[in-house]
This record gives C-alpha cells, structure tokens and sequence, in this order.
C-alpha cells in the first residue's frame, strides 16, 4: 500500500506499508518468515534532475522453524536513495537496513545493503547499463537452527541494449557474483557464479476506444 502528498512544488511527503511472507522448505523441514513493514518517507527534488528519498519506520517480523516456537520481534527498517537524471545519463543509488529473508538464505536476517546502476544512451538505438550491490547479512534469530550465521556478498552488471525500430528491442547482460558464507558448505566451496543472458522483446501498444 502506497500514499504520497505533494507539500510544495519539489517535495513529497508519504506513507508506506509492505507484507512479507517468504517459506523454505530444506529437507524434512520448513521455515517461514513473515514482516510487516510501515514507513515514513520524505522526497526532495533539488533540481528536477536530482532527488534525494528518505523512509524510516518500525518493522515487525516473525520466524519460525517446524517443530519450533515462533520468534517474534520489532526492529527499526529504513532506505535513502538518491537519482540523477539528464538527456543520455542517468543514476541512481541507495542503502536499506532492514530485517528480510530468502535469497537462498533460511531463517531471518539482518541486511545492511548499498546499490548503484548507471545508464548511458550511447546513440539514438544504444543504450548501455551498470549496476553494482553489496550486502551484509547477520542472523536475526540465531534459535532456529537450520540457518547459517550470515555473511556477505558483492555482485556487479554490465548491459546492453538495441533497439530495431518502434517495437523490437534486443539486450545482452553478464553479471558476476561473490558470497562469502562460511556455514554454507555448497557456498563455500563455490563463492563465484557467473550469468549472461540474452532476451528480444516485441512492444505495441493501442489506444483504447477513439
């Protein structure tokens, strides 16, 4: 659920709210996690090609393990991100702290996160991209005993993209990726993954009624 207010020409004021209900099911067992999330943010456009986006507010979680009592908690959750945009370029980043599970991760974590991407229309068809993120996880509920400890990871992506006319966009990418996770032997014994991928999309679109 979403609610923003315009205050003045440049600023936003708003309201948040998100449900999380993620399940894992290793073998013989399952665990669940479940968040609530109510924030506060602020908007600000300095320029109306640079902004600034603060959200903060209480997130209430709740773990739990088969065969184990229910963990339940309040923890404080917030983002601040910035974006600037121009005719070719255009960036963006952004740090959370907040209490989330999955990801390939049981249990509850702790995540302290950053984010960058970057676009660059390098000619009227053309477009390339960036994007880097790292990640800090620590356990949040050290009582269910099939997650691991937490750890980190780091990843980075490049792509490109080519449009052939109105309707037909092609787009290349490789992304590489490093987890550090000592408790995890599948992890460990295998930190890096690489991904490429390649995809061609058809786009129209047609106005309804006259």
């Amino acid at each position: 659920a979403f609610y923003s207010h315009r205050l003045f020409d440049s600023q936003y004021l708003g309201a948040t709210y998100q449900f999380e209900d993620i399940l894992a099911y290793p073998v013989k067992a399952q665990t669940e996690t479940q968040a609530h999330n109510l924030f506060a943010f602020y908007t600000i456009y300095f320029k109306r090609t640079f902004s600034v986006s603060l959200s903060a507010g209480p997130q209430y979680y709740v773990a739990r393990e088969s065969k184990s009592p229910d963990s339940r908690s309040w923890a404080p959750a917030g983002m601040a991100s910035i974006g600037w945009q121009a005719m070719h370029t255009n960036f963006a980043a952004s740090y959370s702290h907040a209490v989330t599970a999955g990801g390939g991760l049981l249990g509850a974590f702790s995540s302290n996160s950053a984010s960058a991407s970057a676009r660059w229309q390098l000619a009227r068809t053309w477009i390339a991209g960036a994007g880097a993120n790292y990640a800090i996880n620590k356990n949040a509920v050290p009582s269910i005993s099939l997650s691991s400890p937490g750890g980190h990871s780091v990843s980075g992506t490049v792509s490109l993209q080519h449009s052939f006319g109105q309707h037909i966009r092609w787009e290349f990418g490789y992304a590489r990726l490093h987890q550090s996770y000592g408790s995890i032997a599948v992890i460990s014994s295998n930190p890096d993954s690489d991904r490429a991928y390649a995809s061609i999309s058809y786009q129209f679109t047609r106005p309804l009624g006259r």
